[in-house]
């Protein structure tokens, strides 16, 4: 234990003789170890860290498989839902949700609530428990019983301030009077972490058969303790083929583990990022290495001659490592308090559906800790080494001076250089394929003008609205009186907004085409306002907009986007020919094509663009716009509470909700692949600069050494250039052998990126060039430096160096 304390104050003391090397060093090193940290802490609270459920890992999520209709997981039906609960032995129970909403009226101003209608086994499913009161049971779903809810925790505070009493209390929602059951824990959800409430299904026989092709469920089970997902998956199969044999519109169900279908999006990313520390850790290590060799060279004749007066190698050895520690755990230190500050920017990598968040715990502290000694170890073990093997007859005759070009571990020092330019040039071509990735992304057409739109929600409670004609009569009031708004161009009404949905699918069947099985005919379906594409801004191709004249008993009209005009009707102008939604043998209307629109970027701006069809308000009956769209002069938050004030005019109990511009949807849709960009890239800067001076620390130590040597070249002739090209040619030695290993790295790892590159691919010749090119200008001023140095050299001063 003394043998440690002398050696933790040797260190100390040499440390503090030093403090451009520590603080250097240990910045280096403490930024690794941060970004390496935050990036850990945010991959064990998605990847890691268990769910909150009773035994999350038996709970799997179930689509419905319609890949012929281009949906592999598409939602499941009522009807299949209740053959697959029914019908299945593989799992103990299964639960159905669908989201919908509420409005709370009566407790003050009315409010917009998100809710899920859910299976009253929902909760028993997942195995949690309410904090007061209890969750649905069975008699809660059969139809005409009582209505009942469940709040969320922050509803529960925010709306009736954590008042106990409300459990038990009936609540107006929607125009129905619901009783109060129970309040869920605080930091409880599933999926969605907006929702406020929830309330039991009750449904009918007759709701189940009539539902068989709306696919608007989401499904969750849990496993029985002995079958696994793969035995599951085999059964659920073979019941989709019994299902088919009666029941066309039934189909296999695809099976996908809750954590992976909750982490599924971001778990590549975080994986990306993880990589990208690590190699930035190991440049700095690199880096760090480095100094220390030189460090150990300038300290060469100290550790000769306390070998010559008999210390022993080893304990000279444990000292040289307790530095290295020492300096790297004040790093870790340092990079633990940065990281639980980075960890901020990094809670968007956190999907939605989880209620984890980066926390620091004995797991985190573990983890820092372990890095800061591995770290230690890493650039600690080849200097001390180096330095306690030393010569010592060599060094005491030197007396500190060292001219050959392998003197000091100068080969060992390039070899770091090498891999510090290897490893910076993967990180570098990685944040350039983003970079270029994401400029395609931000230059890509949503089909619509953003600028200048406002867009709130208003969803019309099904009890009060369930009559058509009162729907289309507030619809048409609420855009009349907005339209009458100072500065208010347009105002329009729409089932879907752009980028923040796809819309609602339907089958769609064209007149006088045979219909295909296997390749059945989707389309997105969203019912408008007449000035909703004017209001969004949307092109019209052919043709003619939507109108005031397409009334209900006007001939049934309908707008197609560009896709659906090209795929349903290729080589033709698809204005006056018609289609339907549904099968062929459907009763459904025809609708004529009356014009077609611009494509407009539906489910986001890297996603495909589907067929889409647009239908008159006053004519569609089968889904309710919600999300009002205005388009005005000047900012268009100045005229929310006019907005809010007219709707209620027309319902004074009508909330709205959701409010935000139409810029603002754009800017979300593209934040997630931003922050990848400016992550990777932030690390690849870093990495670039360690690499700079990594390369400039050998070049000049390179130049202190042979500073003889060089004065003796003067001497005998040699020019400024010879001794600059000299220096320059060593330094680009060292840059061409790291970017040659880099290169080939960097093409074989980044097809690793491949899913998160947006029509870039990972051999995008641009990137690379890109990229070679701006570290060779960059690796060149590094060289340039000490190169200018050393060709200054005065002769008359080199010759009396030591």
């Amino acid at each position: 234990m003394n043998g440690l304390l002398q050696d933790l104050r040797y260190a100390v003391r040499q440390l503090r003789k030093s403090p451009g090397f520590t603080l250097f060093a240990g910045a280096a090193l403490a930024l690794g170890i941060a970004a390496t940290t935050a990036v850990f802490s945010v991959m064990d609270a998605v990847l890691l860290r268990p769910l909150n459920y009773r035994d999350p890992s038996r709970l799997v999520m179930i689509w419905q498989d319609d890949s012929n209709f281009g949906f592999p997981r598409n939602n499941p039906t009522p009807f299949a839902y209740m053959q697959w609960k029914e019908r299945n032995h593989a799992f103990e129970d299964m639960a159905g949700l669908a989201h919908d909403s509420l409005n709370l009226t009566g407790h003050g101003a009315p409010e917009y609530l998100q809710a899920d209608t859910v299976t009253p086994n929902f909760f028993s499913v997942l195995g949690v428990n309410p904090m007061r009161g209890r969750i649905f049971s069975s008699d809660d779903g059969h139809p005409g019983s009582p209505l009942t809810v469940v709040l969320s925790y922050g509803l529960w505070v925010r709306r009736f301030g954590a008042d106990p009493k409300i459990v038990g209390q009936d609540l107006l929602l929607s125009g129905a009077k619901y009783t109060v059951v129970g309040i869920m824990p605080r930091g409880f959800r599933f999926l969605d972490p907006q929702i406020d409430a929830w309330v039991p299904s009750q449904w009918t026989s007759q709701f189940i058969d009539s539902e068989k092709t709306s696919h608007f469920l989401t499904m969750v089970g849990r496993l029985r303790g002995e079958i696994s997902l793969a035995q599951a998956q085999t059964e659920m199969a073979a019941l989709g083929k019994q299902l088919a044999a009666t029941e066309p519109w039934d189909a296999s169900a695809v099976l996908v583990p809750l954590h992976e279908q909750i982490s599924g999006d971001v778990r590549p990313v975080i994986l990306v990022l993880l990589g990208a520390v690590t190699f930035l850790l190991l440049i700095a290590c690199a880096n760090v290495a480095n100094l220390s060799l030189a460090r150990g060279s300038a300290r060469a004749r100290e550790i000769a001659l306390r070998i010559a007066l008999g210390a022993d190698r080893r304990r000279l050895l444990r000292q040289l490592l307790t530095e290295s520690l020492l300096l790297s755990c004040l790093a870790g230190a340092i990079g633990l308090l940065l990281a639980f500050w980075g960890t901020r920017f990094l809670v968007l990598l956190i999907p939605s559906g989880t209620s984890a968040a980066p926390q620091v715990d004995t797991q985190l502290l573990a983890f820092t800790f372990s890095v800061s000694i591995l770290t230690g170890v890493l650039f600690g073990v080849a200097p001390a080494l180096r330095t306690s093997r030393s010569a010592v007859l060599g060094h005491l005759k030197e007396g500190g001076a060292q001219s050959g070009i392998g003197a000091g571990g100068h080969g060992l020092r390039r070899i770091l250089v090498i891999a510090e330019v290897a490893l910076t040039l993967v990180l570098l071509t990685g944040a350039a394929l983003m970079l270029r990735s994401f400029e395609k992304l931000y230059e890509q057409d949503p089909g619509f003008q953003a600028d200048h739109v406002l867009t709130v929600q208003t969803h019309l409670p099904r009890p009060k609205y369930n009559d058509f004609a009162r729907r289309t009569q507030f619809y048409r009031e609420v855009t009349q009186r907005i339209e009458t708004l100072p500065g208010v161009a347009a105002a329009g009404y729409v089932t879907d907004l752009p980028l923040a949905a796809f819309g609602d699918g339907s089958l769609v069947t064209v007149e006088n085409r045979p219909a295909d099985p296997k390749h059945m005919l989707i389309a997105n379906i969203r019912v408008i306002t007449p000035d909703y594409f004017r209001a969004i801004g949307m092109k019209l191709l052919n043709g003619r907009l939507l109108a005031q004249d397409d009334g209900p008993e006007a001939a049934k009209s309908a707008v197609v986007n560009e896709t659906m005009a090209r795929t349903y009707w290729p080589g033709m102008d698809p204005v006056g020919h018609r289609f339907k939604r549904e099968g062929s043998d459907s009763n459904s209307p025809w609708w004529t094509v009356v014009g077609v629109v611009g494509d407009m970027r539906q489910g986001g701006m890297d996603v495909p663009i589907r067929p889409e069809a647009y239908f008159p308000f006053q004519q569609a009956d089968f889904f309710w716009p919600d999300s009002l769209a205005v388009r005005t002069a000047g900012d268009p938050l100045s005229i929310v509470n006019e907005v809010r004030q007219q709707i209620s005019q027309v319902d004074k109990d009508q909330p709205i909700a959701n409010v935000q511009t139409m810029s603002d949807v754009v800017d979300s849709s593209i934040a997630q692949p931003r922050m990848n960009t400016l992550l990777l890239g932030g690390f690849a800067g870093i990495a670039l600069s360690l690499a700079a001076l990594g390369i400039y620390a050998v070049l000049s130590f390179a130049v202190t050494q042979r500073t003889r040597e060089i004065g003796v070249r003067i001497a005998l002739g040699a020019r400024f250039g010879d001794v600059l090209g000299m220096v320059l040619a060593s330094g680009a030695r060292l840059f061409v052998a790291g970017a040659g290993i880099g290169l080939v790295a960097a093409v074989s790892l980044s097809r690793l990126i491949s899913h998160l590159l947006f029509e870039i691919s990972p051999g995008d010749l641009v990137s690379y060039v890109s990229v070679i090119i701006v570290f060779a200008v960059i690796a060149f001023l590094a060289c340039y430096i000490p190169a200018r140095r050393a060709a200054k050299v005065d002769p008359m001063v080199a010759l009396r160096y030591e």
